[in-house]
């Protein structure tokens, strides 16, 4: 089979030609594109990838809340993505991709979406950034009415999630659990509830079934940080040290601003002896800390709050001889 000419433009569909590649490296890119450029840049890779082939993307790039079409992959320490096997057929038009993707230039990421200064720097840069900030404008807008409705089932997940969370609060795992419960058929399918299922069902060391449902909410997100978190937890209670220091790992990849999987990460080294690699991830732990949502404090804290979480990182670190 013949390889695609090397000299075309992005946007030409004979770049991408159906099941063609079993090896795409498309490292340091994705960062320069706003999400909806960044999904269908996956999306025509996915496609164009036979099936099981690779993706590998740049050392601080993820998939998380770009593509569903991938596993993630953790071998030889190095993270990448493997094809699903079953992908839609339809799900990439064969016609030239849309503004603001119909353009090579990438389209640099809005200050909410990274670093502030990581951006302005890049903006600054940047020539031609007019005209990538006219095509976005020029973009199609969202449907309100789709949008309201939306923001209405979010609000209605929250609510039946609600008193499970005031429970754990409280430290009333059973009845937080029960809680759950009682919602299983509206929630079967609701990621968050899964994840809360799954924390509650490990504080009341039921293992085998707080794994089952990390599981089940892995088959909908394999890209779920906290589902890898949890069972970290899991496999160090079974005695699975490696899993757990594995699955911390994912999770710390997947979301970079997790302080919970550095936290355990420098737990797990100081157990073993690994005394630098003990100081590197409760040093990083303790500054992820400072700035952790009070939300996720909650549901992956074990009961302590940001102060309780950091004075532990800090006792650690005393021990290690590198207090702070």
């Amino acid at each position: 089979m013949e390889s695609p000419p090397a000299c075309i433009s992005f946007e030409d569909p004979s770049l991408w030609p159906r099941g063609f590649y079993d090896v795409v490296f498309c490292r340091n890119v994705l960062m320069y594109f706003v999400p909806d450029a960044a999904r269908r840049i996956v999306a025509r890779i996915a496609a164009s990838l036979a099936p099981g082939g690779h993706l590998f993307l740049g050392h601080a790039e993820t998939l998380r809340g770009v593509s569903h079409d991938f596993h993630l992959r953790h071998t030889h320490r190095t993270f990448y993505y493997q094809r699903k096997d079953a992908l839609e057929e339809a799900q990439i038009p064969p016609a030239r991709i849309s503004a603001p993707f119909a353009s090579a230039t990438p389209t640099p990421l809005p200050p909410s979406a990274g670093s502030l200064d990581w951006t302005t720097t890049w903006i600054d840069t940047v020539q031609n950034a007019s005209d990538r900030i006219r095509a976005l404008a020029a973009a199609p807008k969202p449907d309100a009415s789709k949008s309201a409705e939306k923001s209405e089932r979010e609000r209605a997940r929250k609510a039946n999630l609600a008193p499970a969370l005031d429970l754990l609060r409280e430290e009333r795992f059973a009845d937080a659990l029960a809680s759950i419960d009682a919602e299983s058929d509206d929630l079967a399918q609701d990621g968050d509830a899964l994840l809360l299922r799954a924390v509650l069902l490990t504080h009341r060391g039921e293992i085998e079934r707080a794994e089952r449902s990390c599981a089940r909410l892995l088959d909908l997100d394999d890209a779920n940080a906290g589902a890898h978190y949890v069972l970290a937890l899991c496999r160090e209670n079974a005695g699975d040290a490696r899993k757990a220091v594995d699955h911390d790992q994912i999770a710390a990849y997947l979301d970079p601003t997790f302080a919970m999987p550095r936290l355990h990460l420098g737990l797990l080294a100081r157990r073993s002896g690994d005394r630098a690699t003990a100081q590197r991830e409760l040093d990083r732990a303790i500054v992820l800390l400072e700035r952790e949502e009070a939300s996720r404090l909650l549901l992956f804290g074990g009961g302590f709050e940001r102060e309780g979480l950091m004075a532990l990182c800090r006792g650690e670190l005393r021990k290690l001889g590198g207090a702070r």
